[in-house]
């Protein structure tokens, strides 16, 4: 359960993000980017994420896969598969599919959501074997006005692409909890310090806040995160490099392996 909380806000914010690689390359055809990551707690990598994106002019898919690594697999195994498709209007990133398959130890969790205009019109979720305390409570009304996270994060971070900055409003449904994401634009600087060299150039910085309710408890705390977004190739492609979020058992990172282009640290951003 404590992993699987972790993952999911970062998850949403690093590998989703990635798929404004390809469509800010601003080349014609197919564009292709794969991205891999570390997921760490407490300063030790609990889990690996891999994210594949093909972006054409008229339509994206972005396929992510998460899973857990050495003593935290052996604890809580957990594998997240995840695919969001969509098309591009005039440049504008449209949620058409999303589906997820998540793998622990004791059960298999699928989504299947359909969107229209953007937004969510049909919604499945299954447990395997069924679990009645895993139901969402909130409201038809609620969800159905959310929209495929992957695809609003892929507007933020092409709008930080553009020099538009990075502040907006996410409010997603994932089954069982609705999300709402705060994003603020913190302006151009370096990377942190824990980046490694390697990846430490310009970044453009997003702070953000997260919270979450199920329609049962109360709402979660507001917790706060930061994410710094830079250049991944000369071409302009960007992506999340670090994304840091508070959790209850403290800061979970998700931080990029490696850059798809070194020449990118020099390449300007807007």
């Amino acid at each position: 359960m404590m992993l699987r909380a972790m993952l999911q806000p970062l998850r949403i914010l690093a590998a989703v993000a990635v798929v404004l690689a390809a469509t800010d390359a601003r080349a014609q055809g197919v564009e292709r980017l794969r991205l891999g990551y570390d997921v760490l707690f407490s300063g030790v990598t609990i889990a690996v994420m891999d994210v594949d994106t093909t972006v054409t002019t008229t339509a994206f898919e972005v396929n992510s896969y998460v899973t857990t690594t050495g003593f935290f697999n052996t604890l809580m195994p957990l594998t997240v598969q995840a695919r969001s498709e969509g098309r591009m209007a005039a440049g504008v990133p449209v949620p058409v599919r999303h589906t997820s398959e998540s793998r622990g130890r004791s059960s298999v969790r699928t989504i299947r959501a359909e969107y229209q205009g953007g937004r969510l019109a049909r919604f499945e979720r299954r447990v395997n074997p069924p679990d009645p305390t895993v139901a969402s409570q909130i409201s038809d009304e609620e969800r159905l006005g959310t929209t495929d996270p992957g695809t609003a994060l892929l507007g933020l971070v092409l709008a930080i692409a553009y020099g538009r900055g990075c502040t907006a409003e996410v409010t997603s449904f994932d089954g069982r909890r609705l999300h709402q994401i705060r994003f603020v634009d913190g302006g151009r600087q370096r990377a942190p310090p824990s980046v490694p060299v390697a990846l430490a150039g310009q970044t453009v910085l997003c702070t953000f806040s997260y919270q979450s309710r199920d329609g049962v408890e109360p709402n979660s705390p507001t917790r706060m995160g930061r994410a710094w977004i830079g250049r991944v190739r000369s071409d302009g492609t960007m992506a999340p490099i670090r994304v840091e979020l508070e959790t209850r058992w403290g800061t979970a990172v998700v931080q990029l392996r490696a850059l798809a282009d070194t020449a990118a640290l020099n390449s300007p951003i807007p």
